[in-house]
C-alpha cells in the first residue's frame, strides 16, 4: 500500500471491539462442521473457507477465512452470518457501522489534507459495498514455509484492520522492503486501497 497508518482515538467503543474479538475468537474455535454451515458455495464468494482455489493442486495461503457483505444491508446474505456464538451476528452489525463511521471522517480528513471537495470524494465511495474478511492464521509446524497471506494489494478504497489476537504477522512493502506492523493496543490499522491512490 500507498500509506498505512495506526489510527488510534478513533471513537469506536472498547466494549465492542472486545466483543468483535472474542466473537471472531469463539467463532474460529467451533468444529470444523460447524463452520462449514457457512462455507463458501462454489463459484461464490462470501462465507467460511478459502478464496481462489482453482485446482486441488494449487498452494493455498496458511488461512482460513469468513468474508461478508456488510453493507448495504440489502447486500448482506444472511446465510453466511454464523449463528454460533449468539452474539456474533449483533456485534458484526454494530461494529461494522462504526467502521463505516471512522472510514466517512478519514475520507473527510483526507479530502482536506488533499484539497478537493469532500462531498466529491465521499461520493466516490458512497453506496459502494462494505464488506468484511476476518482471517484466521491455524498453527503451522513449518510455518517458514508457508505464507499466512500471499503479498497483495487491497483493490479497495480504504482497508481498516482490527489485530484480533497478540500473534504478529501484518507486513507492508515500502522501497522493495516488507517491514512488520507492530500493532498498537486497540488500534486500527489503515491501509489506503489502490482506488483511493487512484481517485486522489
Amino acid at each position: 500500500c500507498s500509506l498505512c497508518l495506526q489510527l488510534v482515538n478513533h471513537g469506536v467503543d472498547v466494549g465492542l471491539l472486545r466483543q468483535t474479538k472474542a466473537d471472531i475468537a469463539d467463532f474460529f474455535g467451533l468444529p470444523l462442521e460447524e463452520k462449514s454451515a457457512v462455507a463458501i458455495p462454489p463459484n461464490g464468494m462470501q462465507g467460511f473457507g478459502h478464496h481462489f482455489v482453482f485446482s486441488k493442486e494449487q498452494k493455498l495461503d496458511w488461512v482460513d477465512l469468513l468474508f461478508l457483505a456488510t453493507r448495504p444491508a440489502q447486500e448482506r446474505s444472511l446465510d453466511f452470518w454464523p449463528t454460533e456464538p449468539s452474539t456474533f451476528r449483533d456485534t458484526l452489525d454494530k461494529y461494522t457501522t462504526e467502521l463505516a463511521s471512522v472510514a466517512e471522517q478519514l475520507f473527510r480528513f483526507m479530502a482536506k489534507d488533499l484539497g478537493v471537495d469532500q462531498e466529491a470524494l465521499l461520493g466516490t465511495f458512497k453506496g459502494l459495498r462494505q464488506c468484511v474478511r476476518i482471517n484466521y492464521y491455524p498453527p503451522c509446524r513449518q510455518a517458514g514455509k508457508v505464507l499466512g497471506l500471499s503479498p497483495h494489494t487491497d483493490g479497495v478504497g480504504m482497508t481498516l484492520l482490527l489485530h484480533a489476537n497478540d500473534v504478529q504477522g501484518l507486513q507492508i512493502r515500502k522501497d522493495r522492503e516488507w517491514f512488520s506492523v507492530q500493532a498498537l493496543p486497540g488500534a486500527l490499522v489503515v491501509n489506503i486501497g489502490d482506488v483511493l491512490e487512484v481517485s486522489s
